[in-house]
């Protein structure tokens, strides 16, 4: 039996897909992984390719799901952005990385979605305040 943290972890992005698909995401894939790079879930709206980085927690910690992305991992989800980018020769693709918190209490799942969660070197701003990134 799996420990009880991948079963809320798996839960929790179950909860997420079922989140993004109700706000009309396509998903294109989950748990992509290239080496030890991962994306939880590569989708598209109607402009971008979004990739989204979710993080479960247990109601009871102590930790806010945001504060689990750190600098590192920004970078870790832009390095593999590139590689999927570059696995599918997809360059021409606005992009934008988002983030889905979910927090676990005794009714089910909270999601809270923050879109354009985190901007950095290699993004570029576009009227309207969204956030496309492009890799070169």
């Amino acid at each position: 039996m799996p420990a009880e943290h991948l079963v809320t972890g798996r839960s929790g992005e179950e909860a997420a897909l079922n989140y993004l698909k109700k706000l009309g995401y396509r998903i294109l894939e989950t748990n992509w992984r290239c080496g030890h790079l991962e994306i939880d879930i590569i989708c598209e709206d109607s402009e971008r390719l979004v990739f989204v980085e979710v993080k479960t927690r247990d109601s009871q910690g102590f930790v806010q799901p945001i504060q689990s992305l750190s600098r590192e991992k920004q970078s870790r989800l832009v390095r593999a952005a590139w590689r999927y980018l570059q696995a599918k020769k997809d360059w021409a693709r606005a992009c934008r990385f988002d983030f889905i918190a979910i927090k676990k209490n005794s009714q089910g799942f909270e999601v809270q979605y923050v879109p354009n969660a985190f901007d950095n070197s290699m993004a570029r701003s576009k009227p309207g305040g969204n956030s496309n990134w492009q890799p070169w």
